[in-house]
């Protein structure tokens, strides 16, 4: 999502030169393997403990009950044998109307956090009622740029990290308290 537009303006800059009969002399942009050596400088032992003591007492991935949906839906009924089966799967888009996203986005906005925080917090509540856990993990992506590498910008690569998100689900918090906690603990 970053590095395409990069390559796609070079290559529209070149196709210019050339069609004007121009010679094209772009700046070069610092060559990923400077980022590939920034990696390697990094303190792993220090990651390796915080990632440890992050997912300490995780004992296994978040399972989803399938044979019974959340208790505000007591009619889901689905069957294990015929979902492992590879039965009654389906694919469902869900698109939010412009109000809502407006909504859920000036709720951010409003409470210094950020819209994913909002959609994470709402898929770790998600996660936990259908699978009956307060403590739920689940994976995202992030962009792996570090602000510190100069350069970063332009460069062209794949920077995405996977990372585990493990949230608790507290049973008595209101809701904007807890966000902005999740939020803290995911900028750690």
């Amino acid at each position: 999502g970053w590095s395409l537009p990069l390559v796609y303006r070079e290559v529209m800059a070149s196709y210019e030169s050339i069609r004007k009969g121009r010679s094209l002399a772009p700046d070069p942009p610092r060559p990923f393997r400077d980022y590939i050596l920034w990696l390697q400088q990094q303190d792993l032992d220090q990651a390796e403990r915080f990632w440890r003591e992050h997912l300490k007492g995780i004992t296994s991935q978040t399972f989803l009950q399938l044979d019974y949906g959340p208790t505000y839906l007591p009619d889901l009924k689905l069957d294990k044998a015929a979902l492992a089966a590879g039965e009654h799967q389906q694919h469902q888009e869900v698109t939010l109307s412009v109000e809502t996203t407006a909504a859920l986005s000036q709720l951010a906005k409003e409470n210094n956090l950020t819209l994913n925080t909002v959609t994470q917090g709402a898929w770790a509540r998600l996660l936990s009622l259908y699978s009956g856990e307060q403590d739920v993990v689940f994976g995202t992506t992030s962009s792996g740029r570090p602000a510190e590498l100069n350069g970063v910008e332009r460069m062209v690569g794949l920077f995405i990290s996977t990372l585990p998100i493990r949230v608790h689900i507290p049973s008595h918090q209101q809701l904007i308290p807890w966000l902005q906690e999740l939020q803290a603990r995911q900028v750690e």
